[in-house]
């Protein structure tokens, strides 16, 4: 697989898969390709089993060029945003928060806003804003300018229990 990274757009080509143009359908038809994916700035392609990209690369490459220039742009949706933040999640965000202890997790996408649950250290954490805001949220904001992430406030341990006392949980400790 080749993820083709269109520098410059950020518009949507999710519908790449459904509707591939003519090049990329003649692609697949003649079997150099067996899959196409995309999203926000970036299309996948997937070679047969047994081909080499070093022969088929200059004709994806060709058929690529072809569908982006004949596409119209399309702005990115909620399923849109919602894969990128993902992706950028678990690539660019999860291995910082996993690293200290925390963890993040998507828990809404609506409209330019992903919403997420902050837990273990990352709830409660000073630096959990900046995370937010400098890593996930601009990475984000290279495809979708007017994307947003905000914390939902409902993470574990966001729910203080009933007298005010937040219990961690030690083995072998009695309260």
């Amino acid at each position: 697989m080749v993820r083709w990274v269109l520098t410059g757009r950020t518009d949507s080509f999710a519908r790449v898969a459904t509707d591939p143009g003519e090049g990329l359908a003649r692609l697949l038809a003649d079997g150099t390709l067996v899959a196409l994916d995309g999203g926000a700035g970036w299309i996948d392609t997937t070679l047969a089993r047994g081909g080499s990209w070093s022969g088929a690369a200059p004709r994806v490459r060709e058929a690529v060029a072809e569908h982006v220039t004949t596409t119209e742009p399309r702005e990115l949706g909620t399923e849109d945003l919602r894969r990128l933040a993902h992706t950028v999640l678990e690539r660019e965000v999860a291995p910082v928060a996993g690293a200290h202890g925390g963890r993040i997790e998507i828990s809404g996408v609506e409209g330019h806003t992903v919403t997420v649950a902050l837990e273990g250290a990352c709830h409660g954490c000073p630096a959990a804003k900046t995370t937010l805001q400098d890593r996930f949220q601009a990475a984000l904001r290279r495809w979708d300018p007017e994307a947003e992430v905000v914390a939902d406030g409902r993470s574990a341990g966001a729910v203080v229990p009933r007298g005010g006392r937040t219990w961690l949980p030690f083995p072998h400790r009695s309260r």
